[in-house]
């Protein structure tokens, strides 16, 4: 069978598209391929349709073969990268929008200047759907994903507070109790992932069970609608933008929720030496900014 037919079939069933695929090839280009394996080996691999590619029972064969011969191929790339004294190759950092503008955007060059010869890639997902991690991923995630081949160490925890810019506490007001966020403009984090839920712990504080206070505006980045006082954000207390002397924690006599952040990674991976120099990394980041860490490795 030909490696590269089986490698375009394999990331096309992954995409479900011929165009939302991982491969610089035109969708006309993919499907001559496709087509050309299903004609070799007479059998049907997908049921077409405008929206979607959906395998065949022969695809799905194919595909779970395919998907172990890309490991391995994956892995003896990586193998090969890391041979060497110096550390090379990929990496994908999978995070949510915050913790990037947070801490990674601030930090992330001086580990490009120990390693440059590591290329890395930061992807801000704040859904997190079906987590399916590429042999060169790693993953800053507020959860333990439950997968049979994934790893889950968790690094930090962090303790959400509320916070307000002044001019906004000088235009509105400072609230002295729970209830009196009734009357003032919260500022809720925006699409995400349930895991992240907590993060809007504003929108419930002292209501009657069942209710929701209704943010005037929701958005990823909660950093930038405080520092324009926008209104009232929850965030990490740890958060090192927070030095900023325009913004001032309110409610501070209440205890907020706290916030686990977990590096997760492929079990197959666990020992490559761009992972854990990663880890290190992060570690070093985190004592650096007085994140709290409890480290702890699991298998997820």
């Amino acid at each position: 069978m030909d490696l590269n037919k089986l490698k375009i079939f394999y990331y096309a069933a992954k995409g479900e598209s011929f165009t939302n695929c991982e491969l610089n090839l035109t969708p006309s280009v993919i499907s001559r391929h496709i087509s050309d394996l299903e004609f070799r080996h007479k059998v049907k691999l997908f049921h077409r349709s405008p929206r979607r590619l959906v395998l065949t029972e022969q695809g799905e064969i194919l595909f779970k073969a395919a998907e172990r011969i890309m490991a391995e191929s994956e892995r003896a790339q990586i193998a090969l990268q890391e041979s060497g004294e110096e550390l090379q190759g990929p990496i994908r950092v999978i995070t949510p929008m915050s913790w990037t503008s947070s801490v990674l955007a601030r930090h992330i060059g001086a580990f490009m200047k120990k390693h440059p010869k590591v290329t890395v890639s930061i992807i801000n997902d704040d859904r997190f759907p079906e987590l399916l991690l590429r042999e060169n991923d790693v993953a800053l995630l507020p959860y333990a994903p439950e997968h049979p081949h994934l790893m889950s160490e968790k690094i930090a925890q962090l303790n959400l507070g509320l916070f307000a810019g002044k001019e906004y506490l000088e235009q509105y007001g400072e609230p002295q109790s729970a209830e009196e966020l009734d009357h003032h403009r919260l500022v809720a984090y925006s699409e995400h992932d349930r895991h992240m839920d907590h993060i809007n712990w504003h929108l419930t504080l002292g209501c009657k069970p069942g209710e929701m206070r209704t943010p005037c505006l929701r958005v990823n980045n909660l950093y930038l609608a405080v520092e324009e006082n926008l209104g009232i954000v929850s965030l990490a207390k740890e958060n090192p933008l927070l030095k900023n002397g325009d913004v001032k924690e309110v409610l501070s006599h209440i205890q907020g929720p706290r916030m686990k952040g977990f590096l997760v990674y492929s079990q197959s991976i666990q020992t490559s030496r761009r992972i854990q120099a990663f880890r290190d990394f992060f570690r070093e980041i985190a004592k650096k900014e007085g994140l709290s860490i409890e480290a702890e490795s699991q298998a997820a």
